[in-house]
């Protein structure tokens, strides 16, 4: 018979589902959130009924904790609730319920989601294509030289559910977790070749630990070597003769820990990914780390300013849709330069481009790659067509003082840079149209070179804006 585990405080309601569902299935029953969640993982049932309005725990966190234990996530739920409220189903559903029914519960539709429900339990998935898949259990690395003990741990946990392989020495268990990788392991210290510290060792150093739980079960009590166990990043410490209802406790434990773990893992790669289409990687990477924040930095930059020669004449006659085509494509073959010279593409302005070097990350190069970056990208431009046509880049590159940070509204940040090289930059690029050239570089970019570039000194010129003169210098169009 299938097993149906209760979760529900109130006994009336509790007798009445009992009364329904008695003589059809296993009942097991518990009276709040907490206990629900441990007789989950104790009694494995194969659906769950929650009530949300519990003590101790309420479903909502309890439904999040079973779902995110990976030996117990395949379970159904099906969410009780009195009130009733807007927004309650959608909120189950989305904290992992399977099924939601609002209470007093209608016996007919109960018995229609059960039957629903306990037929897709078979330990199986479906895929997009209607196809089915088994679902993997979690695999758990035994490593001991004792084969007893091999032996008694495999049953424990073969009795979970959970697959297992071992290892005899850590030099084993360390190719097995190459080749195959796991999700727990549980660790003995004495053994031959290679012991427990030194294989934890190993596995420190590679930064493995962070996302393989560790439980040692030895026999050794020796204080010093469990605490360098903890240490060296072992999650738990058992003592043989181990105790079976512990051991599982600590499996279901560390199971449940890795598998928060790895979902925030997998969030916040999502997170990475997506934010970094809308801002620079690197940028995006600091705003991560800094919980969404960015401390305003004074610091000497190299700006690259750019846009294509011609644009509003160009895109006068042009359908919308080409010129969106033929501003990816280009933008897409300029960023590769830039991107493998460490630049960042702080702002799109239409057809222009402002980019940053040694903002936010340092790099005592930043004048050399930004010129190296105009050198590729007109030499790119000369070979290059963008949904057929033909362009023409005016660049200018200028070195100063900056101040990189946010600006905006609190619910609405940009990250940017302000200052006189900026504009210097932008005034530069302008300053093509005049001197009849397609990248101007200013004096103070030109002092700070280490390579040699084949420059050519225009003199200094009065730019707007300015008092100082800037002594201007061309990069010939065949670059260095």
């Amino acid at each position: 018979m299938k097993k149906i585990l209760i979760v529900e405080d109130v006994e009336l309601n509790v007798d009445l589902l009992v009364q329904l569902l008695e003589d059809d299935y296993v009942l097991v029953i518990a009276g709040d959130g907490a206990s629900g969640v441990e007789k989950a993982a104790s009694e494995r049932p194969d659906l769950i009924l929650m009530d949300m309005a519990l003590p101790v725990m309420d479903g909502w966190e309890a439904t999040r904790r079973i779902k995110a234990n990976r030996i117990l996530s395949h379970i159904p739920i099906i969410a009780l609730t009195a009130h009733a409220m807007q927004g309650d189903e959608e909120r189950a559903l989305g904290c992992g319920c399977s099924d939601y029914l609002s209470k007093p519960i209608d016996e007919d539709l109960l018995f229609e989601k059960i039957g629903e429900l306990l037929p897709n339990l078979a330990a199986m998935a479906t895929t997009e294509a209607g196809e089915a898949k088994s679902i993997e259990p979690p695999t758990v690395l035994v490593v001991d030289d004792e084969p007893f003990n091999v032996d008694l741990l495999t049953q424990e946990i073969e009795e979970l559910g959970l697959r297992t392989v071992t290892a005899a020495n850590g030099r084993e268990a360390l190719a097995l977790i190459e080749d195959n990788g796991c999700d727990i392991m549980l660790l003995d210290i004495m053994m031959p070749e290679m012991d427990g510290i030194e294989l934890l060792e190993r596995l420190n150093a590679a930064g493995r630990l962070a996302s393989l739980p560790v439980i040692v079960v030895s026999a050794v009590d020796d204080v010093n070597s469990v605490a360098r166990c903890i240490e060296l990043g072992a999650e738990d410490h058992l003592l043989k003769p181990f105790d079976p209802i512990l051991l599982r406790a600590r499996i279901g434990g560390a199971l449940e820990k890795k598998a928060l773990r790895d979902q925030v893992a997998r969030q916040l790669a999502i997170t990475r990914t997506v934010f970094g289409k809308y801002v620079p990687e690197s940028i995006a990477e600091s705003i991560l780390a800094g919980e969404g924040t960015l401390t305003p930095v004074k610091t000497v930059a190299t700006i690259l300013y750019c846009d294509i020669e011609g644009f509003t004449s160009i895109v006068e006659h042009m359908p919308p849709v080409q010129t969106m085509e033929m501003l990816n494509e280009y933008f897409a073959a300029v960023i590769e330069p830039i991107r493998r010279h460490g630049g960042i593409v702080n702002q799109f302005l239409g057809d222009a481009m402002l980019v940053m070097f040694n903002v936010p990350v340092e790099d005592p190069r930043h004048g050399d790659k930004a010129v190296r970056s105009a050198i590729d990208i007109q030499s790119m431009l000369a070979e290059r067509r963008f949904a057929g046509l033909s362009l023409r880049t005016r660049i200018g590159i200028n070195t100063g003082p900056v101040v990189a940070g946010n600006v905006g509204a609190e619910d609405r940040l940009h990250y940017t840079v302000y200052g006189d090289a900026v504009n210097v930059a932008s005034r530069l690029e302008a300053l093509n149209k005049v001197y009849g050239t397609n990248t101007l570089i200013s004096g103070s970019t030109v002092e700070m070179l280490r390579e040699d570039f084949l420059l050519e000194r225009l003199g200094d010129v009065q730019i707007r804006g300015k008092d100082a003169q800037v002594t201007l210098y061309r990069l010939p169009a065949n670059g260095s």
